[in-house]
């Protein structure tokens, strides 16, 4: 997870312009915390900016919450040396924290952004590839209104 935060926060490093595409990424960065939780149809009927972490019968069972490449091999090994009940109920101590974790950020990271307001909508025209859509002209313009002083 440390990984997709990471990323996500080096593009608020770069000396290239951004705000353009910080809509877009926040709607990636969603999508893939969302993965490692929730059922994929759920992800793929709803906008990433109308997920809603706590909708419990949309998770995915616990033991199929995602806990990195590195961590899922490391615990099979331990599960198979497994010997008691009890250290099964620490495995799934992991699992159930992880998935704790996936629900906070999505929540936080809804909570942080200000997605009702369009600019952040309307800022995606100044990115080269959608410039060029026809309809790119008459959201520039709205832009242009909602931020020009009066004459």
């Amino acid at each position: 997870m440390l990984e997709l935060f990471t990323d996500f926060n080096l593009l608020f490093q770069c000396e290239k312009p951004f705000f353009r595409k910080i809509k877009s990424e926040v709607e990636i960065l969603l999508i893939n915390l969302t993965m490692n939780f929730m059922k994929t149809s759920y992800i793929r009927s709803t906008s990433p900016l109308n997920f809603k972490p706590d909708k419990t019968s949309e998770y995915l069972p616990t033991e199929d919450v995602y806990l990195g490449m590195a961590a899922h091999k490391s615990l099979q090994t331990l599960q198979s040396d497994l010997s008691t009940k009890a250290d099964e109920c620490e495995v799934k101590v992991i699992f159930e924290c992880t998935h704790k974790l996936y629900v906070d950020a999505v929540k936080q990271i809804k909570q942080q952004f200000l997605f009702a307001d369009k600019l952040l909508t309307l800022c995606e025209i100044l990115g080269p590839t959608k410039s060029l859509d026809i309809g790119a002209l008459g959201l520039l313009q709205k832009i242009l209104l909602r931020y020009s002083a009066p004459l």
